[in-house]
C-alpha cells in the first residue's frame, strides 16, 4: 500500500507492414536518407509499443529514450532533457509531463536539420521547433509557411485558452506519410504538406481539440477533426497569408453537400470503426472533417463569438474533460450552458447524428419602404435527410442599404413555425413565421449566407407583401352579441380580413371586414363586433388572401347565444315581396310578406 514500484516490459520484433490506412511503425527512405517514423491513429499504437489503448484512461506522463547513430536526430513528444554519446551512437532522453492518449505517442528519426523559434503566450515563452530532412535542398518556403504557426499559437490561445502544453514545446517534423498527424506537442507532416497553411493550422488546432481533450471513443472523432478542420478557416480569418476564410469554408460546405458525403453524419457508427482501414476508407473518415467543420461554423454563427468561444474554453477547461476525454454530449452541454440552457438536442440530432442538409427559401419585406425588415420562411426542402423531418436551421443574412450600409443578422428557424433571433445567443423565441428587425437604414438587398457559415443552401427574395400567419383568434361575449379578434404576424396585407359565421360549422357566410387596430412591427390585430349572433351555437372563423391569392383561414371558435327577438331583412331593396329571416329558427324557410 502507498508503495511505488515499476515494471519492465521488453517489447521487440518486426512491426507489421503498411496495410491500407494502417501505418504503425515504419522504416522508409525519405529524401535519400533512411527514416523511422510512427503513425498510430487509429489502432496501430500496439504495433510498436506496449500500451493500454484507451482514450478514457490516459497515460499521466512519459519518458522516451531513443538510441540512434550519431548522425541521426530523434524527435518525439515532450522535451529533450539529455543526450549521451555511446560510441558511434547517441542516447536521447525526452520527458513529457502531460497526460497523453497512446495513439498520440510518436517518434521520428532521420538526418534532420532543426530550426528553432520561440513564442510568448500570456507572458510565458515556449520553444517552437521544425525538423526537416537534410535531403531537402530548398526549405525556405516550408519554413516561412511554418512560421505562421507562431501567430496562430497566439490567436488560438486567445480564442480557446492557453496553449495546452505551454511548459514544454510545439514542434513540427517531417515523416514518411503524405498528410499530417497531431502528435501531442509534436505534429508530423509529409514534406508536401509542410508548406500547406491548412495542414499547419489544422494540426496545431488539434493540440486543443483531440490532444488536450480527446474523444472518448472513435465514434466521436468529429470532436477532434471537425474543430481542427474549422481551425484552418480560423487561421485564415485572423492570420494574414494563410488563405481566404470564405473560400475555405466553401470547400467544407461543398464537400459536405456532395453526393459522396451528404448521406453521412459526424457520429461514426460502430460498424465503421472496427479497424483503421475500415474507418479511414469509409466516407465517415471524410465527413468528420467537412460536415464536422460546418457544425462548428453553425454553432459559432448561432451563438455569436463571445458565447461560442467562451463555451469552447469552458469545454476545454472542464476538470472532468481537460487532459481527459469527452463525448458529443459533453460539448453539447457546454454550448447549451452558454445559451442559458436552451436545448440544442434537435440541432445535434439533425447535424451530428443525422445526415443531409436543408435548402431554405426566405422572403423579406420592408413595410412602407421604411427602416424595418420583416423576414419569413417561405419553404424548406431536405436532401438526404434520413429521419430528419425538419432541419433546425441557422440562417445568416447580409442586409445592405443604398448608402453603403451593411449589417449581418442571424435567425434560427427552429421548426418552420417558430423563429428566433440569433447571433448573440438565441433570443425572442416565439410562435410565428415572421421576424421583424428595426434597422438604422432602409434595406435594399438581402443575401443568404454570403460568408458561407451555415450548411444550408438557400435564397432571399423580396416581396411586395409577406404571407402572414395567424397567431391568435378569439371570440368573446359582449353586452350585445360577440366580439371576434384576430392577431396576425406584423406586416402589410394584400386583402381585407373577413369574419365569417356559420350556424352548423359547415356553411359559412361573411359578416364583413374586420377593423384593424393600432399595429406594431411585430403584429396586427383586427376586430369585428357581431351584434346579432344566431340563436344556439355560432361558429366563427376569419380569413384573408395571401400573396398568392389563396384564402388563409384561422381556427374555428364556437360561441353559444340565446334566441333574439329580431328579424333579418333578407331582400333589400324589395319589390313586391319582403323576405324576413328569424335567427331563432336558423335553417328554416324565411317568412315572406306580400
Amino acid at each position: 500500500t502507498n508503495t511505488l514500484d515499476s515494471v519492465v516490459i521488453n517489447y521487440y520484433g518486426v512491426p507489421p507492414a503498411v496495410a491500407g490506412q494502417a501505418e504503425g511503425y515504419q522504416l522508409k527512405t525519405v529524401a535519400t536518407f533512411p527514416m523511422i517514423y510512427s503513425l498510430s491513429e487509429s489502432y496501430e499504437d500496439r504495433d510498436w509499443w506496449p500500451c493500454k489503448a484507451d482514450m478514457q484512461d490516459r497515460i499521466d506522463s512519459l519518458d522516451i529514450i531513443i538510441s540512434t547513430p550519431s548522425a541521426h536526430t530523434p524527435t518525439t513528444n515532450g522535451v529533450l532533457v539529455s543526450t549521451v554519446t555511446a560510441g558511434a551512437n547517441k542516447i536521447s532522453t525526452f520527458k513529457h509531463r502531460y497526460p497523453i492518449p497512446t495513439y498520440l505517442v510518436a517518434v521520428g528519426v532521420t538526418r534532420y536539420n532543426k530550426t528553432t523559434r520561440s513564442v510568448t503566450i500570456n507572458g510565458k515563452t515556449m520553444p517552437v521547433e521544425y525538423f526537416i530532412s537534410q535531403g531537402r535542398t530548398s526549405t525556405a518556403a516550408a519554413i516561412t509557411a511554418m512560421d505562421k504557426c507562431l501567430q496562430e499559437l497566439v490567436v488560438f490561445s486567445e480564442k480557446w485558452g492557453e496553449y495546452p502544453f505551454i511548459k514544454e514545446k510545439y514542434g513540427m517534423y517531417e515523416f514518411g506519410w503524405g498528410g499530417g498527424m497531431e502528435h501531442q506537442t509534436n505534429s508530423a507532416m509529409g514534406w508536401s504538406t509542410m508548406s500547406s497553411p491548412g495542414v499547419i493550422a489544422h494540426e496545431l488546432a488539434h493540440q486543443w481539440f483531440g490532444d488536450k481533450v480527446t474523444f472518448s471513443t472513435w465514434n466521436h472523432l468529429w470532436l477532434a477533426e471537425g474543430f481542427a478542420r474549422y481551425g484552418e478557416a480560423m487561421a485564415a480569418e485572423f492570420v494574414s497569408g494563410t488563405g481566404n476564410p470564405v473560400s475555405i469554408r466553401q470547400g467544407f460546405k461543398t464537400a459536405s453537400q456532395s453526393t459522396t458525403l451528404r448521406g453521412f453524419g459526424c457520429y461514426i457508427p460502430n460498424a465503421s470503426i472496427t479497424t483503421s482501414d475500415v474507418l479511414w476508407s469509409s466516407n465517415y473518415g471524410s465527413s468528420v472533417y467537412e460536415r464536422g467543420a460546418m457544425v462548428v461554423s453553425m454553432l459559432r454563427t448561432l451563438m455569436g463569438d463571445d458565447k461560442f468561444f467562451q463555451a469552447c474554453r469552458n469545454y476545454l477547461n472542464d476538470p472532468a474533460l481537460a487532459y481527459k476525454s469527452a463525448s458529443t454530449q459533453d460539448l453539447q452541454n457546454h454550448m447549451e450552458a452558454m445559451l442559458d440552457g436552451y436545448d440544442l438536442t434537435p440541432f445535434f440530432n439533425a447535424y451530428v447524428y443525422g445526415s443531409g442538409f436543408p435548402t431554405t427559401s426566405v422572403n423579406w419585406f420592408n413595410p412602407s419602404n421604411g427602416k424595418v425588415l420583416n423576414i419569413a420562411i417561405a419553404s424548406q426542402t431536405r436532401t438526404s435527410a434520413g429521419s430528419t423531418t425538419y432541419f433546425p436551421n441557422v440562417i445568416p443574412l447580409r442586409v445592405q442599404g443604398a448608402g453603403g450600409e451593411d449589417t449581418l443578422i442571424v435567425l434560427y428557424d427552429i421548426n418552420g413555425n417558430t423563429l428566433a433571433k440569433a447571433g448573440r445567443g438565441i433570443t425572442g423565441v416565439g410562435t410565428g413565421n415572421v421576424l421583424s428587425y428595426s434597422l438604422s437604414f432602409v434595406p435594399t438587398t438581402v443575401t443568404f449566407d454570403p460568408y458561407v457559415t451555415t450548411l444550408s443552401s438557400g435564397s432571399a427574395t423580396k416581396l411586395t407583401v409577406l404571407d402572414l400567419r395567424v397567431t391568435d383568434f378569439t371570440v368573446q361575449p359582449a353586452a350585445t352579441g360577440n366580439i371576434a379578434q384576430l392577431t396576425l404576424d406584423g406586416n402589410s396585407l394584400n386583402s381585407a380580413v373577413i369574419l365569417e359565421r356559420s350556424g352548423d360549422g359547415v356553411r359559412y357566410v361573411e359578416l364583413g371586414a374586420m377593423t384593424e387596430q393600432a399595429a406594431t412591427s411585430a403584429e396586427r390585430r383586427y376586430v369585428l363586433h357581431d351584434a346579432k349572433p344566431l340563436a344556439g351555437i355560432n361558429y366563427y372563423r376569419a380569413k384573408y388572401r395571401n400573396a398568392s391569392g389563396a384564402f388563409v383561414y384561422s381556427k374555428v371558435v364556437t360561441m353559444g347565444s340565446k334566441a333574439g327577438s329580431y328579424f333579418t331583412l333578407l331582400t333589400n331593396p324589395a319589390a313586391k315581396v319582403i323576405r324576413l329571416g328569424n335567427p331563432s329558427t336558423a335553417g328554416s324557410k324565411p317568412t315572406q310578406f306580400m
